[in-house]
């Protein structure tokens, strides 16, 4: 049953591929077994209520897998940008337009930059996703094309230590 909900969950977008959906089921089940079963055990009590008769077991699986799959793209999406950063810190090119569906994670991206990076690095790195090259952002800055790969290198480490936790 759940793994026919993944199949049809709009919240995984276009990652509906058997190993998507498979992980997605692996992750609804640790999230269940979270804890001693809680959420389960909570959702038992609260079904138990006559007034709450109208969900059923299938409807609040379908919720928490929605949740699941939601938070699985998001990942995803961060570790693409992220690995598309990365490249283009190493060959010096500039960030291709990030698709509709990594919008999110570019917002996300921006919003952790600007709180947990020195406000240089933050800027560079706005930079670097608007599309600008290393070489336009090294002249913008003033600095040797080095120096600025440097500061993005140390930028980029910082967000993917973010990104995996």
């Amino acid at each position: 049953m759940l793994g026919q909900f993944a199949k049809r969950s709009r919240s995984l977008g276009h990652r509906r591929t058997e190993d998507d959906v498979s992980e997605v089921m692996t992750l609804v089940l640790e999230r269940l077994r979270k804890n001693g079963f809680r959420a389960l055990r909570t959702w038992v009590a609260w079904s138990a209520d006559p007034s709450n008769r109208e969900k059923s077991l299938e409807d609040w699986l379908r919720i928490v897998l929605d949740r699941v799959a939601c938070d699985y793209v998001t990942r995803h999406a961060r570790r693409s940008l992220l690995h598309t950063l990365g490249a283009a810190i190493e060959t010096g090119t500039a960030v291709a337009r990030p698709a509709m569906t990594d919008a999110q994670a570019v917002r996300e991206l921006i919003e952790h930059a600007d709180r947990d990076l020195p406000p240089e690095q933050a800027a560079l790195l706005r930079r670097l996703l608007d599309g600008q090259s290393m070489e336009e952002i090294a002249d913008l800055a003033g600095s040797p094309r080095e120096e600025v790969t440097r500061r993005m290198r140390a930028a980029h480490a910082r967000l993917r230590r973010w990104a995996e936790e």
